[in-house]
């Protein structure tokens, strides 16, 4: 998505408490429309700053730009942004439409806008016929639906989303997942969520940022991420991957090779960022592993079926722990303990390449 101008325009922004930064000048440009993921691990920043959007937190530093308007220092029902909490915050005296409405009454709306906009929402979150029942009526995704509703009764212009899912069980947060995005997409809402769920963030976003000791890492799309990741930490937080130090050197064509201490040379296609000879380490991710007849020699450590595929895990002769994916068509899961096998980097797979 690419606009003129970017809808919220996060500009150098800092939030420090103490000696200590949570939030550590961050610069983030987001598009009209756009479905943006904060990601990362605990304590990163992620939901300091989206209170820092929302004006529950005043930045220690930086502006907060919406549509060209610095909203910087607007109380947070000035700057007319919804937003959806882990818990739901749903009052529990009030009925799920009393909850609804509850923004437009304090917004001091008509009465005839709020019982139509309530009635809207309803339809909008597939919770027609619900309005007079009570939140403890209701099943967690119930609950979930009528705190989206909420947020959006206001008409916001923009919806921030605070781990929405994380209470919710896995079959329910999937279904919950595929709402969410149907919503979005059907107002066209700019909406930032912050998930600790790689697989929410990637399944989900448009665009995802990732977050490491208050600042953003990188900004990118699930694939550029998952492919392409700048840095290691980026490739070890995101997916699952296995870092290997060693020698780089170039190959034939495109191809690279790294040599290990114990002497085990991979050969595989280049990623980046590191392009240059010398010392570095690449991250393998199991499913660019494969077990073949003409690969380096490797002793399995286990086979575990996991769905469609197996998980192998392997020793290189020099006592280089790998893991590999391997189709459970292909017999991988009956490997024993202790079995002698071959195995390569698969020829078209791109390794990400770092400096050590």
């Amino acid at each position: 998505m690419v606009t003129d101008r970017a809808f919220l325009l996060l500009d150098d922004i800092q939030v420090r408490y103490g000696d200590a930064i949570a939030v550590d000048r961050i610069d983030l440009a987001i598009n009209a429309g756009e479905f943006v993921a904060l990601l990362g691990p605990s304590g990163c920043g992620k939901t300091t700053l989206l209170r820092v959007i929302a004006g529950f937190i005043r930045a220690n530093g930086g502006a907060v730009m919406l549509d060209g308007v610095d909203i910087s220092t607007l109380s947070p029902e000035d700057r007319r942004i919804g937003m959806v909490f882990q818990n739901y915050a749903l009052f529990p005296h009030m009925t799920v439409a009393e909850n609804i409405a509850y923004g437009l009454r304090s917004h001091r709306a008509p009465k005839a806008l709020i019982a139509s906009k309530v009635q809207e929402m309803l339809e909008v979150v597939r919770m027609a016929g619900f309005d007079k029942r009570l939140p403890r009526a209701l099943s967690g995704g119930q609950q979930q639906r009528v705190a989206l509703a909420r947020a959006l009764a206001i008409s916001p212009r923009l919806l921030l989303l605070d781990e929405p899912l994380g209470a919710l069980d896995k079959n329910l947060r999937e279904e919950m997942q595929a709402e969410l995005l149907r919503i979005q997409r059907e107002l066209g809402i700019t909406t930032i969520m912050v998930t600790h769920d790689q697989e929410e963030a990637m399944s989900m976003a448009d665009r995802i940022a990732i977050l490491n000791r208050g600042q953003v890492v990188q900004f990118g799309t699930a694939t550029e991420i998952y492919d392409a990741p700048s840095t290691a930490f980026v490739s070890g937080f995101v997916g699952n991957s296995t870092f290997l130090d060693g020698l780089l050197g170039r190959g034939d064509g495109d191809q690279w090779t790294l040599r290990t201490s114990g002497g085990v040379e991979l050969r595989f296609l280049s990623a980046g960022p590191c392009r240059r000879a010398g010392a570095a380490r690449i991250a393998l991710r199991p499913e660019q592993m494969e077990l073949c007849d003409d690969g380096v020699a490797a002793v399995v450590r286990y086979a575990r079926p996991m769905g469609p595929s197996t998980r192998v895990g392997v020793s290189l002769e020099d006592g280089t722990e790998l893991q590999l994916s391997a189709p459970r068509d292909h017999g991988a899961d009956s490997l024993p303990a202790g079995a002698r096998v071959r195995v390569r980097i698969k020829p078209q797979a791109h390794c990400p390449v770092f400096l050590p």
